[in-house]
């Protein structure tokens, strides 16, 4: 609770909490106190320590709860707040945190008519102040809150963006889960465990993460590299952040795939001590094209029962389109009779990403394609194997 403020010190308590078992609770605007408490064997996030927030707006957002017992829907919370006591600004930084997630409504909908229900709320609350009864009970920001049940929800990317805006940190998921099976087969290690590597005399690591805060800034010492840029980065994974400081040559080399937001594998050079590590570019990949860079082949699985002599041709004729350095496999099935490995000389090799592989699968009925990863040695002419089912 006393680092509240400090964004980078959250994290790293966070993290640890997380290591040590503890759950972190998302703020509940039924739940929540000011600030961090224990709940369950967790830690609930408070309502004071989002960004855009603060003390004085949640204090009469409490006073409300503690008078009405708990509120039952986002338009209930409006009404019984103070007039002018939540602006819209507070409003929507309690939403993109998860506060009002319990009642149902998509962040996205709530988000897109804020606005809206706060004028509702606000005209129903001035309605009550004045001692005028709802007619038929009718309350229509209830009515519109309902509606926005069924409202289209946000993508993931978007809803762990707000999260990283008002909380400092990805708290739902991180923009890496998709990608543990490539982290766990390529990067040595997380970020956090980069000053034990070092400790042991490493001195080169790769690892994978998110990258942010780039800057970019020319040399103008006087030497071989006045006039040239460099980039100062932060990559950030779940278990934390560090910096990456990736010099001329390798920032030339590596730039096109440098952006916020980017997730990338890193390979890099350790600088520093135990207490401070970081990291030197040396090179780069995107974890999308990652598997297609390091993989050893990529195996095409074709269902005889399905691809007739066109689709043959049309698969060959895309195949020979792209040509590249990854030899490809194919696996020849017929469902309960037999399944052929068939392995082609190295000139039916191919230049592999993530569009062209869907591209691939489109054209592949009943089949799919994946990567192959370990030893690959070629063989001088086609091989067979086949296997009965």
């Amino acid at each position: 609770t006393s680092e509240a403020a400090n964004t980078d010190k959250l994290t790293q308590y966070l993290v640890r909490s997380r290591q040590m078992g503890l759950d972190i609770l998302p703020p509940d605007i039924n739940r929540s106190e000011p600030m961090f408490t224990v709940e369950d064997g967790g830690v609930r996030f408070g309502l004071a320590a989002i960004k855009g927030v603060g003390v004085s707006a949640v204090e009469p957002i409490l006073e409300a709860r503690q008078r009405e017992g708990e509120f039952t829907s986002v338009a209930h919370c409006l009404r019984s707040v103070p007039a002018r006591a939540v602006n819209h600004k507070v409003m929507e930084c309690l939403v993109k945190a998860g506060c009002f997630d319990a009642f149902g409504a998509s962040r996205k909908g709530l988000l897109d008519q804020l606005e809206r229900l706060m004028d509702m709320a606000a005209r129903e609350r001035e309605n009550r102040e004045l001692g005028q009864a709802f007619l038929f009970d009718e309350l229509p920001s209830e009515d519109l809150e309902a509606e926005l049940m069924t409202a289209a929800r946000a993508e993931q990317a978007e809803r762990l963006q707000w999260e990283r805006d008002v909380l400092g940190f990805y708290l739902s998921g991180h923009p890496l889960d998709g990608y543990i099976d490539q982290l766990d087969r390529f990067a040595d290690c997380r970020l956090a465990e980069l000053g034990d590597r070092l400790a042991s005399g490493a001195e080169e690591a790769t690892v994978g993460g998110l990258v942010s805060a780039l800057r970019v800034m020319p040399i103008k010492k006087e030497g071989r590299n006045q006039g040239r840029r460099m980039g100062v980065f932060e990559l950030e994974d779940a278990s934390g952040s560090m910096r990456v400081v990736a010099f001329p040559d390798a920032f030339e080399r590596c730039e096109p795939l440098l952006e916020d937001g980017a997730r990338v594998l890193v390979t890099a050079t350790l600088r520093g001590d135990g207490d401070h590590v970081e990291l030197a570019l040396e090179d780069v990949v995107l974890l999308d094209d990652v598997d297609s860079k390091r993989a050893t082949a990529l195996r095409v699985v074709l269902d005889l029962d399905r691809m007739d002599r066109e689709a043959f041709e049309d698969l060959r004729e895309f195949l020979l389109e792209h040509p590249g350095d990854l030899p490809v496999r194919f696996e020849l099935r017929r469902r309960g009779r037999f399944r052929v490995r068939l392995v082609p000389p190295p000139a039916l090799s191919v230049a592999v990403d993530q569009n062209v592989r869907r591209e691939l699968e489109g054209r592949l009925d009943g089949g799919w394609c994946e990567f192959e990863f370990g030893s690959a040695g070629r063989p001088d002419g086609d091989r067979v194997v086949v296997q009965r089912q």
